[in-house]
């Protein structure tokens, strides 16, 4: 971690459930952590679980959420960028039926 802060290398992590991830933001205050899929990168992917990533990002500086997700109709990407702003979210596809394009326009 040390090495990727000094390097200034985001860590992509893609993981759920994410915690151990708030502890490491915490240790680790010059790291910048992308969460995948705004938190819920694992077979347990919830919106509640983003919502929990929602509230760390806000928390962290050193969070950031991406918003490629198959979760885009549960209004989540919007209720992200509300609480976090353009600070601390980002936008990609990488499933094509899950493009956050929609949510952003709303």
């Amino acid at each position: 971690m040390e090495k990727l802060s000094k390097l200034r290398v985001p860590i992509l992590i893609h993981a759920d459930p994410v915690p151990p991830i708030y502890r490491l933001a915490d240790r680790f205050p010059e790291a910048t952590f992308l969460l995948a899929h705004m938190g819920a990168g694992g077979a347990e992917g919830s919106p509640e679980g983003m919502v929990g990533a929602i509230h760390e990002a806000k928390r962290f500086d050193n969070i950031y959420l991406d918003a490629t997700t198959s979760n885009v109709e549960s209004n989540i990407t919007e209720e992200a960028v509300k609480e976090v702003g353009g600070r601390g979210c980002s936008s990609g596809r990488i499933f094509p039926a899950s493009s956050p394009t929609r949510s952003w326009r709303r």
